[in-house]
Order: structure tokens, then C-alpha cells, then sequence
């Protein structure tokens, strides 16, 4: 299952060791409020994230909005997501920008 991040731009992973199981949005490219943070996602499931990456909740939890997730949801504010969404409902929204980081 794909895991999603939000990530500093120091914490950010070489593009090579990663080819094909790591893609990210560079949040600053769609506006101001994600000035040196990225949204990442990884695919494969044995890839160990940077301890500094923030997780969101898990797809699978209905029920945790970012709002009361360690997330610093204000970072995703250009994409029109206020907080009061679930990491599916995100994930929808940022899939249609990056198809790789959808369903």
C-alpha cells in the first residue's frame, strides 16, 4: 500500500536510489504555502522513510482528519485542502496533479 509524507526539502531523498518506488509534488511549485516542503509518496512497501518525513494517517483511516494528524496541513493550503480532509480525500485531490500519487 502507498504511504504518504510530508518532507523538508534537506530531507529529501537522491532521485536514483528511489527510481521508480518514491514521487513527490514540490509543494512550493503550486504556490506559496508549501514554500521547502514536498508531499511524497512510496510504493514499495519495504522502502524506510527519512525519520524526519512526517506520516499521514494511514488510507485506511476514515476517520482521522489532517487537522488532527502531526500533518502540517497549512502547507497544502494552493491545493484548495483545509485541514478537514482524510489522507484518502487528500490523495484524491493531489492524484489528479500527479497520477502516480493516485489510485
Amino acid at each position: 500500500m502507498k504511504r504518504f509524507f510530508m518532507i523538508r526539502d534537506e530531507h529529501m531523498p537522491e532521485h536514483e536510489p528511489f527510481h521508480g518506488e518514491f514521487h513527490y509534488i514540490d509543494l512550493a511549485s503550486h504556490g506559496t504555502a508549501g514554500h521547502k516542503w514536498n508531499f511524497g509518496c512510496v510504493v514499495d512497501p519495504h522502502s524506510q522513510p527519512h525519520p524526519e518525513w512526517i506520516a499521514l494517517p494511514s488510507l485506511l483511516d476514515a476517520a482521522t482528519k489532517l487537522k488532527d494528524s502531526p500533518v502540517p496541513q497549512e502547507y497544502l493550503a494552493d491545493f484548495g485542502l483545509t485541514g478537514e480532509e482524510t489522507t484518502l480525500e487528500a490523495v484524491t485531490v493531489l492524484g489528479a496533479i500527479h497520477p502516480m500519487m493516485g489510485f
